[in-house]
């Protein structure tokens, strides 16, 4: 009577251990699965950053590429300006001799 109550409680316990075994497996697998869910998200994140970061730095190439023209712009009209001026002043300059 006794080993048949010592055989059943160990079944028990063997039934019990397997359930613990079967969450702790499943757990596991939970995890595992939501880390490599996280792992993608921030692959993905990064990968959009550096889109974002490529665009911008071609934006402001042409940005930069757009001030360089205008700058060049701006001072062809000042010599421009400055040779009419000249012009100007050299042809007074032969008027009055």
């Amino acid at each position: 009577m006794e080993n048949a109550r010592q055989k059943l409680e160990v079944e028990k316990e063997e039934r019990e251990n397997a359930q613990l075994t079967q969450k702790l497996l499943a757990n596991e697998a939970k995890q595992q699965r939501d880390y490599e869910d996280h792992i993608r998200r921030v692959i993905k994140e990064y990968e959009k950053l550096q889109k974002e970061w490529k665009e911008r730095r071609q934006e402001r190439a042409k940005l930069d590429e757009a001030l360089a023209d205008a700058q060049r712009s701006e001072a062809e009209m000042k010599h421009c300006r400055i040779q009419r001026v000249m012009q100007k002043v050299s042809k007074h300059s032969w008027q009055n001799f």
